[in-house]
């Protein structure tokens, strides 16, 4: 019995601790304002850059899934750095027709996104 009690007692306290402390977090929001907040491209290629050295270099981010329309953080940060390398790159007549390409296949699928919605509205007002 009085082992039990002592280690409730513990256990509070160290609750009690816990509760006092508060800890600062950055998540991907806040990253992406103060990203966003830099105007020069230069220093945000470089704060990009060292965020990507401070984690491990054979990380692979996991696919997580995501809402459609919406980006994840390494998406983001493989989309910046596909937009230094074409900047750095003088523009093909293959990159134009990939982009092409891309961008048709884009339109055709929100064509069927678009006679979908369509069919569900008939349905409702129906």
């Amino acid at each position: 019995m009085i082992c039990e009690k002592d280690e409730e007692d513990d256990l509070y306290k160290i609750y009690d601790q816990f509760k006092e402390l508060s800890l600062n977090v950055i998540d991907n929001d806040k990253i992406i304002e103060l990203l966003q907040n830099i105007k020069d491209p230069g220093i945000r290629a470089q704060i990009i850059d060292k965020i990507s050295d401070s984690k491990e270099k054979d990380h692979i981010p996991k696919e997580i899934p995501t809402k459609e329309g919406s980006y994840t953080m390494a998406e983001v940060k493989n989309l910046l750095l596909e937009r230094r390398k074409m900047i750095s790159f003088p523009t093909t007549i293959s990159d134009l027709k990939e982009e092409i390409n891309n961008l048709k296949e884009d339109i055709i699928r929100l064509k069927e996104k678009n006679v979908v919605i369509e069919e569900k509205t008939i349905v409702l007002i129906l």
